[in-house]
């Protein structure tokens, strides 16, 4: 059995610790009231064993905190951590400040799309609707914290955290977890809602499919804001934290096989692949103790990592791109944004801007919650 082990950083422990007892927020869960249906899986950053390179969090999704790391080899563009003075104007932007005219998306399969569980947050009076997205492993309750904090300071918003296909509550389970499928699913989410345009927040896997939702239906998104997460493809032989997130969910695979009577034998089977505490105890939220099963569909992730770490968005189409205005926040300690990254970034969101919080690794909302607050805060009032 491989074995998954994690720095020693208190901020990656506080972090995942924080995320196993997060509020599950505002307004009841629901189901929306639409066809959608999933495809494949997505990725959560972990560390390796003993000598492996900075790894990160990354299962919604993501989840091992990668080393700490000197800060992101790039001159970002301003810093937002612990500056709330500063704000996001038109011109801390690359490119023309517009939506794209596009009315349709390219030309794409059609399998149904899946219908998603999802939780509200503040009293929904106004025009503008934010939804966040979670990554590998992860689920609506993730952004349970950020959700509140900005219902209270955006009052009047629309506020959604959605469980994406083939976690949380969202029952129906699918094959396919393809960025096209997962996109889609998110789209009928909005329309069931009448929502027409939607600011998205996406964290690692949520981030990808953030990212595919706005390159794919450019006129329904008003704003894009995506946590520590690239539009390139991971790979495990060359990117250890990638394979980190690999073997976390290979492990998980594998005990899925046997049957458990309760979360301790599953924690004590656990333990010799997931040494640390913190990490095991995240992936054992997603353990149904009553009805002894897993709320996530591991065999299909785990038969789809290839596809999750990748980002094919399967259109008749080369040339997407989303002209809105785009903010990608990186973790100062990981390594899933990396400089060479950028020209595909630049190439996908020409209106781009890229900060860093220094500190923070893979699970940036969850070690530096205020930081994150504070970075959307500005990005909304821009």
């Amino acid at each position: 059995m491989k074995k998954v082990e994690m720095e020693d950083s208190t901020a990656t422990r506080r972090g995942l610790m924080s995320l196993l007892v997060e509020p599950s927020g505002g307004a009841g869960s629901q189901y929306v009231a639409s066809s959608i249906q999933q495809r494949r899986r997505r990725p959560r950053g972990l560390q390796t064993r003993e000598r492996a390179c900075p790894m990160i969090l990354l299962l919604t999704a993501l989840f091992i905190m990668p080393r700490l790391v000197a800060s992101f080899p790039v001159n970002l563009r301003p810093a937002f951590t612990k500056r709330s003075s500063m704000q996001l104007n038109e011109e801390d932007f690359h490119g023309s400040i517009r939506l794209s005219a596009s009315s349709s998306a390219p030309a794409i399969d059609c399998s149904p799309p899946v219908e998603l569980s999802y939780t509200s947050f503040g009293d929904g009076t106004g025009d503008r609707s934010i939804i966040f997205l979670h990554g590998l492993l992860g689920n609506k309750r993730n952004f349970a914290t950020i959700a509140t904090a900005l219902s209270q300071i955006c009052e009047g918003d629309n506020i959604y955290s959605l469980d994406l296909r083939n976690h949380g509550s969202t029952a129906q389970w699918h094959g396919d977890m393809s960025y096209t499928a997962m996109a889609r699913d998110v789209i009928c989410f909005c329309q069931s809602l009448n929502l027409q345009k939607v600011t998205l927040v996406g964290h690692s896997m949520g981030g990808k499919v953030a990212q595919a939702v706005a390159l794919l239906y450019p006129e329904q998104v008003e704003g894009l804001v995506v946590l520590d997460m690239a539009p390139v493809e991971y790979c495990p032989n060359i990117d250890a934290h990638w394979k980190a997130v690999c073997d976390i969910i290979d492990l998980l695979h594998e005990v899925s096989q046997s049957k458990f009577t309760s979360k301790r034998d599953l924690d004590m089977a656990l333990r010799p692949g997931i040494p640390d505490p913190a990490l095991r105890a995240f992936c054992l939220t997603n353990w149904n103790d009553k009805t002894g099963e897993w709320k996530v569909n591991i065999p299909v992730i785990s038969q789809q990592l290839e596809v999750l770490a990748g980002f094919d968005l399967n259109t008749s189409t080369d040339d997407l791109t989303y002209t809105g205005d785009v903010l990608l926040v990186h973790g100062g300690q990981s390594r899933f944004v990396r400089h060479s990254y950028l020209p595909t970034i630049q190439s996908y969101f020409p209106n781009h801007m890229l900060t860093t919080i220094r500190g923070a690794g893979h699970w940036l909302h969850a070690e530096k919650p205020q930081d994150c607050i504070s970075i959307l805060q500005q990005y909304l009032q821009r």
